[in-house]
């Protein structure tokens, strides 16, 4: 398997994980416990790890922008969910 492969199935990978959080934390409630893999700023990390080779395609890096927007309007969700002192 090559590198770009599997920087492309790790990006489909986080892709269902986002879903699952997604589907998980509506406002009215959803995940409560707080691990690493539930926090939106891991999957951003994981991304961005994954983007910053110079050989990575242009397909990838487009594929991460849009993985990256999805983890930050559910970062926005949450932070109204929780409140400025919550989840941390």
């Amino acid at each position: 398997m090559s590198v770009g492969d599997r920087r492309q199935q790790d990006l489909s990978h986080i892709e269902r994980m986002i879903g699952e959080l997604e589907r998980q934390t509506p406002c009215e409630g959803g995940v409560t416990e707080r691990s690493p893999v539930t926090r939106p700023e891991y999957w951003q990390d994981r991304i961005r790890g994954l983007v910053t080779s110079s050989d990575t395609t242009a397909s990838t890096i487009k594929h991460a922008a849009v993985l990256l927007e999805r983890l930050t309007r559910l970062s926005e969700k949450l932070a109204q969910r929780d409140g400025p002192d919550q989840g941390k």
